[in-house]
């Protein structure tokens, strides 16, 4: 079972904050590789830190609604607290 799946809350759960939490961990992750590919790709670059500056409002937002659901989506994605 993938990640996604582990923190929906049902089925056409596209909106939370742990779904968005992981959709953008995935997308980090594919744009990490292909800037380590294409080094002089600026527009990439600032999109990866759009990103991850995204993500860690979510998860403080998400720390201020519920704790068990942000430390169980850290630890599925290995992220630190």
């Amino acid at each position: 079972m993938n990640t996604l799946e582990q923190v929906k809350k049902h089925s056409n759960d596209t909106g939370s904050s742990a779904v968005q939490i992981v959709l953008l961990t995935e997308d980090i992750a594919r744009l990490t590789k292909h800037i380590n590919e294409n080094k002089k790709d600026v527009g990439c670059r600032r999109t990866i830190l759009q990103k991850v500056a995204t993500r860690k409002r979510l998860q403080a937002y998400l720390k201020r609604k519920d704790v068990d659901t942000y430390k169980k989506v850290l630890e599925l994605l290995g992220l630190k607290k």
